[in-house]
């Protein structure tokens, strides 16, 4: 009777370490998850836009990313390398996306430079830049306008996880600035990006289901902007 009491009481004690184990390894999963973003900055920014992986494309697109012809919920983050930089330094920007939304994002990034103006009929990624003591908003007429294609080439398209963040960074070189007449003194800033075509099937995608979700690229469409954040040129 003794030795069976004990046999139930050791198996009952098992269950208990077991829960134990597994409350202490989800209490640091929680713990981690709050304090990694701020121990290690790469866990806000996320891998370089860039760097993400092509969407597969026909069946393996996520219907969760199609939600009756909703916006997806894209954010935009913005900051600078240094918010005071000298006439003869590049302004470093960094532009950190976040899909806070259940699906993933399909983003497309052309091969052109970011576009220094102020139109919202502009696609891609485009800077918005305010001198602050006079108000005159600055424009590169150099930078040429990316066309709108309506088949997006793969190895430019990137796909965003749902709940994940990717960042992309831009240089905007003293040349640049002096031309568009960037001089010592404090700007404001602020990013936006735009898309106004989800893209075409350049072929026939195999064995695709009869849903929306397949009948284009499924690229991200609409218009995001960023905060507004200064920053000040130095002589």
């Amino acid at each position: 009777m003794a030795r069976r009491t004990e046999r139930r009481f050791g198996r009952y004690r098992g269950r208990i370490n077991t829960t134990n184990a597994l409350i202490g390894l989800a209490g640091l999963a929680l713990v981690l998850a709050i304090a990694l973003p701020r121990v290690y900055p790469a866990a806000r920014t996320g891998l370089e836009c860039t760097d993400l992986a092509a969407p597969i494309g026909g069946n393996n697109r996520s219907a969760l990313a199609l939600s009756g012809g909703e916006q997806q919920n894209l954010d935009l983050n913005l900051a600078l390398e240094s918010e005071m930089i000298s006439a003869s330094q590049p302004l470093t920007v960094r532009l950190t996306f976040v899909n806070d939304d259940i699906g993933p994002v399909i983003l497309y990034f052309g091969p052109q430079p970011p576009i220094i103006a102020s139109d919202d009929n502009l696609p891609g990624v485009s800077f918005e830049i305010t001198r602050v003591q006079d108000g005159a908003l600055l424009t590169d007429p150099n930078t040429p306008r990316p066309p709108q294609l309506a088949a997006f080439a793969r190895e430019r398209l990137h796909l965003l996880g749902s709940r994940a963040r990717c960042t992309q960074t831009f240089d905007i070189a003293p040349a640049t600035m002096q031309q568009i007449g960037i001089f010592p003194g404090e700007y404001r800033l602020r990013a936006f990006y735009r898309n106004f075509d989800s893209g075409t099937q350049a072929t026939p995608v195999p064995n695709a289901t009869a849903t929306p979700a397949y009948f284009d690229q499924g690229v991200w469409t609409g218009r995001v902007s960023s905060e507004e954040i200064r920053f000040t040129i130095t002589p």
